[in-house]
């Protein structure tokens, strides 16, 4: 497929380069994300030329047109990253340059200073992948919207298309596992407004994933937001308006860098006392959606045939993302944020995520029982004694395709009075 470019040829200065596309839908936005991209190819461009890089290729949304900036007042917060595939001939030219993009993404990211927001990520992606993508998430959008920054202009003719719907729910697993992950960090941040800033983004990525991840569970996927928000719209005709409206405030905020019914709503402006607390509030708001993403995905991967405990646990481990770091932020963040109280409440009906859960602690437990282990066997064991009541209570009677976790939740039980972490 051809591809848009900024580079005309191998050997133009890099100076010359002017992106032939927009990167953010607002004019002011766009020539502050346009200066930036300018600086990132200054000095990643000479770092690729006579080397084994097929091309250099920008991804995510400012591919799409769709980057955000923030324009307030009196600064400029950029709500995007700087997302450029490094395109190689083989797998191996991708483990040995690896390293040395992931200390340049650091590097520019710094020269940048562009906010917490704002990173500028490079990833380097093997020729034979492109030929043949895994049904991902990123092949999708790297196919549909991928603007070339240098070199080949050919490289993805061989890229054949992938179908939406058969993205597995493990990449919609890592989709909210990482939102999760970055909602945690901004948990009991200080009032700054770099803190502000980074709270607001973790919680309109969380918003605008929640409809992404409802659209790859019906299997109607769509890689542009405006897109997005239209076929939730459709898939969604009887939502109360109060959370339409909602949803479109978010998708608004990251379309168009409108901020302003967010001040309103909350009192005060970015960086002010009022809105760090309106920020505080809508922690809530987002802990129920990341529960209910959660609770969508168990459900999709617990209705396959698992009938033994160990395949059920593989099946756990064999997902995109750290189990270990996800349950413990996540206790940490029921404590901090909404408390067990809270958990109990939004916990009620979801007995697919609870005991979900319970198979990937206990997938992580019996291991370290095994081992001897008895420090990771008692970290373990103290965190899934305080979910194992709920899960109990949650799961009643499970239908019969859930054998696993009959037989899992036996175990666990069995561990914990071994332990004596139940009466």
């Amino acid at each position: 497929m051809p591809l848009e470019t900024i580079a005309r040829a191998e050997g133009d200065r890099v100076d010359s380069c002017e992106p032939q596309f927009p990167l953010c839908l607002t004019r002011a936005g766009d020539a502050v994300l346009r200066q930036a991209l300018r600086r990132v190819c200054a000095t990643l461009i000479p770092s690729v030329t006579g080397t084994a890089v097929r091309a250099v290729l920008l991804t995510g949304s400012m591919a799409r047109g769709e980057g955000t900036v923030l324009l307030t007042p009196h600064r400029q917060i950029v709500f995007s990253d700087f997302d450029i595939a490094i395109v190689v001939p083989a797998p191996a030219d991708a483990r040995r340059l690896r390293p040395v993009y992931t200390a340049l993404s650091r590097s520019l990211s710094q020269m940048l200073q562009l906010g917490p927001c704002a990173h500028v990520d490079l990833g380097c992606i093997p020729l034979t992948m492109i030929r043949r993508p895994p049904a991902a998430i990123f092949f999708i959008e790297l196919r549909r919207h991928a603007k070339l920054l240098w070199g080949d202009p050919a490289v993805l003719d061989e890229m054949p298309s992938i179908d939406p719907g058969v993205v597995p729910v493990s990449d919609i697993l890592t989709l909210v596992h990482n939102r999760t992950i970055e909602h945690l960090r901004t948990i009991g941040a200080d009032l700054s407004l770099p803190a502000q800033s980074l709270q607001l983004y973790s919680q309109c990525k969380a918003h605008i994933d929640s409809v992404t991840a409802r659209l790859m569970l019906a299997g109607r996927y769509e890689s542009q937001y405006q897109l997005r928000l239209t076929a939730c719209n459709a898939l969604l005709p009887e939502e109360p308006a109060e959370d339409a409206a909602r949803r479109h405030a978010w998708f608004n905020l990251k379309l168009a860098g409108e901020i302003e019914p967010f001040e309103q709503r909350w009192g005060g402006d970015l960086g002010s006392p009022a809105f760090s607390t309106g920020l505080r509030a809508e922690q809530e708001r987002v802990a129920e959606l990341l529960f209910e993403l959660w609770r969508s995905t168990a459900t999709a991967l617990l209705t396959r045939e698992i009938s033994d405990i160990g395949l059920l646990a593989d099946e756990v481990l064999r997902q995109q993302w750290s189990a270990n770091a996800w349950l413990r932020g996540w206790y940490r963040f029921c404590r901090a944020g909404v408390g067990l109280p809270r958990l109990r409440r939004i916990a009620e009906g979801t007995p697919e995520l609870l005991t979900y859960l319970t198979a990937v602690m206990l997938s992580r437990a019996l291991p370290a029982y095994r081992r001897g282990d008895a420090a990771e066997l008692a970290s373990w064991l103290d965190l899934a004694s305080r979910y194992y009541p709920l899960a109990r209570s949650a799961a009643g009677p499970l239908p019969a395709r859930w054998s696993a976790l009959h037989q899992g939740l036996t175990r666990l039980h069995s561990l914990l009075i071994m332990h004596g972490k139940l009466n």
